[in-house]
Formats: C-alpha cells, structure tokens, sequence
C-alpha cells in the first residue's frame, strides 16, 4: 500500500519512463507514498526509496509467492 509503480511498458516488457516522472515521485512522496518502482536512470528523489528495474519480468518477481 505504500509503494508506487510507474512508467510505460513497450511490447517487449521493457519499463520506460513516463512523462514528468520526478514532478510524480514528488507527489506520492507528498501522498504518503515511501517507495517507488522505476524504470532505471530515474532522478533521485530525497523524500522516497527508489527502486530501479528495466523489465516487467523483474518487477513480477517483487509480487510472486517463491
């Protein structure tokens, strides 16, 4: 409930980054939010934990049951 996921995903599973993404890290960080999941090479956001993954692959593993 405290975490954040944003950006696109291309046809292959690739995570890009979405329109004004540092302007939304500073909002959820505003809204309560204290991570975030990004696509990589995100500007650092002092008030959120940001997580850096390239793949939707990768993000899958965070949210299954091993």
């Amino acid at each position: 409930a405290q975490t954040l996921v944003v950006g696109e995903v291309g046809l292959g599973g690739e995570i890009r980054p979405a329109p004004k993404l540092t302007q939304r890290l500073d909002e959820a960080a505003k809204l309560g939010f204290v991570r975030a999941i990004t696509p990589p090479k995100t500007a650092i956001n002092k008030n959120i934990e940001v997580n850096e993954f390239n793949n939707i692959a990768a993000i899958k593993s965070l949210f299954t049951n091993k």
